[in-house]
């Protein structure tokens, strides 16, 4: 909304960035970054020299209508100068503070709806994000579960074959250390009978 009003004054001004920053007093390199959207936030300071440089309106910026504006101008002048002809009473100046409540009102409303929708946008993103990332984890899963059903099915191939070819010598070798055990207790118990 501040980028666009600023955009609309530049266009409208046929201003530089050099140009604006001398008639603003603000630097050019941060002219440069409110225009282009890298300074997010700026300064109310900041925006308040830009458009007043550029001949615009803070009012229109927050969307205070201009007849608002008169009224409002015309109760401060009452206000500060005693005007006796100026014949506004209480409930005028009551109308005129909740006109201007409820425009300040549309255009909060206004600026809340945008920041909604930006924020649905970013969760509509991250939502799918989340979905590709949680996919290709469980792609990821099935894959490796496949290839360890493979590799444990075939021996011959894969990581597992070195664990059931040990696992194979060690049963050798009981099997052996067993028989032989069976042979010299055999001979060893043969021999002490006779």
């Amino acid at each position: 909304m501040i980028l666009d009003y600023l955009e609309s004054l530049k266009s409208r001004g046929n201003w530089t960035f050099q140009s604006l920053a001398d008639a603003s007093g603000v630097p050019e390199s941060t002219v440069r970054k409110v225009f282009s959207g890298l300074t997010e936030n700026p300064s109310i300071d900041t925006i308040t020299r830009l458009i007043v440089a550029m001949g615009g309106s803070l009012d229109k910026l927050t969307g205070i209508p201009p007849d608002l504006q008169s009224n409002i101008k015309k109760v401060q002048d009452a206000t500060q100068h005693g005007d006796p002809e100026t014949n506004i009473t209480v409930e005028t100046m009551r109308k005129i503070r909740i006109e201007m409540l409820e425009a300040q009102k549309a255009a909060y409303e206004q600026q809340i709806a945008k920041i909604e929708a930006a924020h649905a946008k970013e969760d509509a993103y991250k939502s799918r994000m989340i979905r590709i990332l949680s996919f290709a984890l469980a792609f990821l899963a099935i894959f490796i579960i496949s290839a360890l059903v493979f590799d444990l099915l075939n021996r011959d191939v894969g990581w597992f074959r070195t664990i059931f070819s040990s696992m194979e010598v060690a049963n050798y070798d009981a099997r052996l250390s067993n028989n032989v055990s069976g042979l010299f207790g055999s001979i060893l118990f043969g021999s002490i009978l006779i």
